[in-house]
């Protein structure tokens, strides 16, 4: 059984953690969240500070749109940011004049990046999901066109064509939902659901 120590200490003992039992998606985040991660579950007094508390609401929605900008980044550099103080998505990009930016967005611990599509894993693999779940008769047909460019575009077209385009868009919805409340949970910030 692996084990691993981690710099933690509740009543002077380091709390030891076997990484066979956080789950594979846990694993990810442990390796670049690892010390506020665990202090969040087991409410740890972490280098002899209390964990902060985030009070700001932040909706859904907005949340949603921001990853959507940031996912378009491919080709504007884009990244949208959100100050778990005040609430407020900073956009940043090509696109956008840097004088509006706060000039400590990137010193400031309150902001924190908010993931694309792609940071969440949700390209090629939640495609190939809704392939094997909606689209059992062109699994391999959507495998050939993601082995090349321009893969969803092509990918759009057999949804149309197969009358799956409205199925597809609320399935990658209930996807980014599901990993943006995952993400926030982490990240200690309280959401709003209601649009």
């Amino acid at each position: 059984m692996s084990q691993v120590t981690i710099v933690a200490t509740l009543s002077s003992k380091p709390i030891q953690v076997c990484r066979q039992y956080l789950t594979s998606h846990y694993r990810r985040i442990f390796a670049r969240t690892s010390m506020i991660f665990l202090s969040n579950i087991f409410s740890l007094n972490v280098g002899g500070k209390s964990p902060r508390r985030f009070s700001m609401e932040v909706k859904l929605s907005d949340l949603a749109l921001a990853v959507d900008f940031s996912s378009s980044g491919l080709l504007f550099d884009s990244c949208t940011y959100l100050n778990r103080c005040s609430g407020k998505i900073v956009y940043t990009g090509d696109l956008i004049d840097d004088e509006e930016l706060p000039d400590d967005l990137y010193d400031n611990p309150d902001y924190v990046e908010i993931p694309s599509k792609q940071d969440m894993n949700l390209g090629k693999r939640l495609v190939l999901r809704f392939a094997a779940e909606h689209l059992s008769e062109h699994v391999e047909t959507v495998h050939n066109i993601f082995s090349r460019r321009g893969a969803y575009g092509r990918f759009k077209v057999l949804l149309e064509q197969a009358n799956m385009l409205d199925e597809w868009y609320r399935y990658e919805e209930e996807a980014v939902t599901r990993e943006l409340l995952e993400w926030c949970l982490v990240n200690e910030i309280t959401v709003n659901e209601d649009s």
